[in-house]
């Protein structure tokens, strides 16, 4: 299974890391997505010689590598990294960056290095898991979730109504 780098730009409090987690599995659970990000406490996490598994909770502090780089940085010193392994289950090419405005809003970037451009969209922490995989699976771009992005700059999908679920469908009128 295919995992996706989480970066952090910022100090990000190792509590704040642990409610991203934590909103972002369980919402994406709902969907029947797996869990899904890998966190990036060192560069030396990616020379791992086995198999790496998706980041749970609870996620202890450390000091990023990427502290005060831009997402275009992140993204292709990421990717340089992951390109030069023999073999990774690390995605080269989407990630996810949790930067300074994810202290205050929970929200994070997706971002996705295409043709060697990096493109990014804010996503709210619940969404980001499932909306990856989303992604990965079915749109290979995230142009679709950019023009999704709310009012306030934000993407949120919804997860199905657990209300509606395992009811009778309702009584249909004929003629």
């Amino acid at each position: 299974m295919a995992l996706f780098a989480l970066c952090c730009t910022a100090d990000i409090p190792s509590e704040k890391l642990n409610k991203f987690l934590h909103e972002t599995y369980r919402n994406s659970s709902k969907m029947d997505c797996q869990p899904s990000l890998f966190l990036i406490s060192s560069l030396n996490d990616l020379n791992a010689s086995q198999e790496l598994i998706a980041s749970q909770t609870p996620v202890q502090p450390f000091s990023s590598p990427f502290l005060g780089q831009s997402a275009e940085d992140t993204a292709k010193l990421l990717q340089s990294h992951i390109n030069k392994l023999p073999t990774s289950n690390l995605h080269p090419t989407l990630l996810v960056i949790l930067d300074e405005e994810s202290i205050f809003s929970d929200s994070g970037l997706i971002v996705q290095i295409k043709n060697s451009v990096v493109h990014s969209v804010r996503v709210h922490f619940d969404t980001i898991n499932a909306e990856l995989i989303r992604i990965m699976m079915i749109t290979f771009d995230i142009k679709e979730t950019q023009g999704l992005v709310g009012e306030n700059g934000v993407f949120r999908t919804k997860p199905p109504d657990e209300s509606k679920k395992g009811r009778p469908a309702p009584r249909k009128k004929l003629g």
